[in-house]
């Protein structure tokens, strides 16, 4: 039976994080999962069981999920280190096995889906309009870091943010160097990377849908005044929008280098000025989107996933 598996880590959430889970994701993915066929599994992943023995297993209640219609969604949000490192012992797994990997919609290069690092340096090797980036270094070379963001980036403020995780989770501001000395200091004491961006204030963020190379979504979304983050679940409004001639082009382009299937790319706008902000695969969610289009854009993602797992089932039948 075709199957979608929601792999997570709930027990390093809280309890209110699960339930806005639930009300903004699984819910939606059941919905638009039965309509396509398709079972849905939300997991966490202290219940699963990896193994080589005899073939490889991944077993939840006794059940090998490791088949060629299964496809896997594998959250990255966990801040504990263990966590993270079964998560990418889980992807590399199923990447490796006859199931879907839907995380790895890129067909360029495994691992660049969330490396917020990475991201910027291939736009800005395409002649993107990018946002300057720094890279937070080990300890004991923070400080001499501090004094060469201060010339590379300017003198502040900065957004100091986790190379890899999403949600806007320990995403900071900071005013002065010296706040950023001291935040960086943290930073290098967890097992998460940070990169070091320029603050940019007054802009929205634009979100663009692309799947197969057609653009079939697209959402403004702005913080609520006084907020950094223009996540909704913070407050941020949001309206469907267009997408200009140009940024059309920078997309496809960006599309088209990593030869990606689906791809959400978001960008900071100012006016008539586009910036590469980010790019997600499937856990950028759609849920997110105004009923209409997120009736419509479920129903195309679906569909999509359900035809992927159907011609990845015929391929290991051959």
């Amino acid at each position: 039976m075709k199957t979608l598996v929601y792999i997570t880590s709930f027990r390093d959430i809280s309890q209110a994080d699960i339930a806005q889970i639930e009300e903004k994701y699984l819910h939606e993915w059941r919905k638009f999962g039965q309509i396509f066929g398709i079972r849905f599994l939300a997991i966490d992943m202290g219940d699963l069981e990896l193994h080589v023995a005899d073939g490889s297993r991944l077993l939840h209640k006794g059940t090998n999920l490791l088949r060629a219609d299964h496809a896997f969604m594998v959250s990255n949000l966990s801040m504990q280190p263990y966590s993270r490192a079964f998560m990418e012992t889980l992807s590399c797994a199923i990447g490796s096995s006859p199931a879907l990997l839907l995380n790895s919609t890129l067909k360029k290069g495994f691992g660049l889906e969330d490396n917020k690092f990475v991201s910027q340096l291939i736009v800005a090797s395409l002649g993107i309009p990018y946002i300057p980036t720094f890279a937070v270094p080990p300890m004991p070379n923070v400080r001499e870091a501090v004094n060469r963001i201060g010339t590379i980036l300017g003198r502040g403020p900065y957004i100091l943010k986790p190379t890899a995780l999403a949600a806007g989770i320990s995403v900071l501001k900071v005013d002065t160097e010296e706040m950023l000395m001291s935040a960086m200091d943290m930073c290098t004491a967890t097992s998460v990377g940070y990169i070091v961006q320029p603050f940019l204030s007054d802009v929205d963020d634009l979100r663009v849908y692309i799947l197969d190379g057609n653009i079939e979504a697209v959402q403004r979304r702005r913080p609520l005044k006084g907020n950094v983050l223009a996540n909704q679940s913070r407050g941020a409004s949001r309206v469907s929008d267009s997408v200009p001639h140009d940024l059309l082009a920078s997309c496809l382009r960006i599309c088209s280098h990593l030869s990606a299937e689906y791809l959400c790319i978001d960008w900071l706008v100012r006016g008539e000025i586009y910036m590469f902000n980010e790019w997600c695969t499937i856990m950028g969610g759609f849920s997110g989107l105004s009923a209409p289009d997120r009736d419509r854009f479920g129903r195309l993602l679906f569909r999509w996933i359900a035809n992927r797992i159907d011609e990845n089932s015929s391929r290991f039948r051959c």
